[in-house]
């Protein structure tokens, strides 16, 4: 993908001769309805990433995405983490961030953040005031109390 500044390029509003024929527009989109196919998805199909594109790089502000790195002999353990994949941002500056986040540490992160927020009742009340009635989150509670006494979540 490659973004244009509009200040580049003069826009006008309306309507415009095509610049190729329907017919052929036609054709290419059931060209492309053809091969397109859905990638499955082969190591861990059963992990998600549930945090892409949620948690921004703190060097350009772009979305951060998941990643594997696959068990190796050394280990044998498969790591799950996120990183940003912008080498070039629409202004054309480049994202020097190449951390790796792993996930384990952002979801530990994160449970302890929604048990401080379930401790104080803050999580209820938010629920409640979104969804405009009374939220029982006592088994969300109890979840996450075990998962956290049990090392967090994977």
């Amino acid at each position: 993908m490659h973004v244009v500044e509009q200040a580049e390029y003069p826009v006008y509003n309306g309507k415009h001769e095509a610049i190729i024929s329907e017919e052929d527009w036609n054709l290419a989109q059931e060209k492309r309805k053809l091969n397109s196919f859905k990638r499955e998805k082969i190591h861990d199909p059963n992990h998600a990433h549930i945090l892409s594109g949620i948690i921004k790089c703190p060097c350009c502000g772009k979305g951060m995405y998941g990643n594997i790195a696959k068990a190796h002999k050394k280990d044998n353990k498969t790591r799950y983490y996120y990183y940003c994949k912008n080498t070039v941002n629409a202004t054309g500056h480049k994202c020097t961030f190449r951390l790796n986040i792993e996930q384990s540490q952002i979801n530990d992160v994160l449970a302890r953040i929604i048990s401080g927020m379930t401790k104080e009742g803050k999580l209820k009340e938010a629920i409640q005031a979104k969804i405009g009635s009374v939220a029982d989150t006592s088994d969300m509670e109890k979840e996450l109390s075990v998962n956290l006494a049990n090392g967090g979540y994977e």
